[in-house]
């Protein structure tokens, strides 16, 4: 009787095992399919995106009217030409120096 008990509990742990040992084999399998899957899915989207990714007449339209809406505020522009060019004469004038010389005090 003990033997059967025996057989009962091998044969229960050797299907166990075989179970286990077929469910690893079918994760990775499946894994795989899934990985390749989504990188088929990923270059089809890029390849329509950057191949095939030709605007109608109407879009480009479209398009440059929105673009078109830019406002170009005249003001501060000129403003702020104004603020560079003042920049630019200040750094290209020679440096004036008032007072006496710490370094050199006879001149050059």
């Amino acid at each position: 009787m003990g033997n059967k008990d025996g057989d009962k509990k091998s044969i229960l742990g050797i299907v166990r095992k075989k179970a286990a040992n077929s469910g690893k084999f079918l994760l990775r399998w499946l894994y795989l399919f899934v990985l390749v899957g989504i990188a088929a899915y990923s270059a089809m989207i890029w390849y329509y995106n950057i191949y095939q990714g030709d605007w109608s007449e109407e879009q480009k339209k479209e398009y440059i009217n929105e673009q078109s809406k830019f406002s170009f505020d005249k003001k501060s522009f000129d403003k702020i030409t104004d603020l560079v060019e003042n920049k630019k004469q200040y750094f290209s004038a020679p440096a004036n120096f008032e007072g006496k010389d710490v370094f050199y005090p006879d001149g050059f």
